[in-house]
């Protein structure tokens, strides 16, 4: 087996990875092989899950090329199987956002989407109010129509990228025990495509 290093950035330009990516069980198994070389079992164990239910996932993220087998060991008579993904962050193409009618990435949007939804519904029927949780900024919520020349436009959007790219490298350090973990979802698009609005 190929001992390639991870790549800091993959960008997915082909239609397979991105549906490889809409499901929501894949997206956890790849954010998890994104820290660690792992088995599939190890991968179940951290999610919560029982193995059996992620095989299947493992080998649709292999087949897309998200992730890479690295290598195996004998362990009582058992081949384990580590994998690990190709890069530490993934992006998707201008390609693939550029079609607009793309079902793969309808998909992964709404998956998205219906998983911060969730998450923040979870969070508002907790013992501590939403409005509380947020006003003590141990969160955020926020929505913003942004009106400004394409030279600001161009400095934000540099920020934003610089941004996640911190976050990405902050992520990777690991986990330790008393850490805590947050999700950030970004959505940044021209609104300037819509003129009917």
């Amino acid at each position: 087996m190929e001992d390639s290093p991870q790549a800091d950035r993959f960008v997915l330009t082909e239609l397979d990875q991105l549906k490889a990516l809409s499901d929501p069980l894949r997206a956890r198994i790849l954010t998890e092989l994104c820290k660690a070389e792992l088995t599939t079992k190890q991968v179940a164990e951290s999610l919560g899950e029982k193995p059996t239910r992620l095989y299947h996932h493992v080998e649709s993220l292999e087949r897309a090329g998200l992730i890479r087998l690295t290598h195996t060991r004998q362990n009582r008579g058992t081949l384990e199987k580590y994998f690990r993904s190709v890069a530490r962050r993934f992006e998707v193409g201008g390609a693939l956002l550029g079609g607009g009618s793309d079902d793969a990435l309808t998909t992964m949007i709404d998956t998205l989407l219906d998983q911060t939804r969730n998450e923040c519904h979870r969070l508002a029927s907790g013992e501590e109010p939403l409005e509380q949780l947020l006003d003590k900024e141990v969160g955020l919520l926020s929505f913003v129509e942004l009106h400004a020349d394409q030279k600001t436009i161009d400095r934000l959007t540099r920020r934003l990228r610089r941004l996640v790219e911190d976050l990405t490298a902050e992520a990777e350090r690991g986990e330790g025990e008393d850490e805590r973990r947050y999700r950030l979802l970004l959505a940044y698009y021209p609104l300037d495509r819509f003129p009917d609005e």
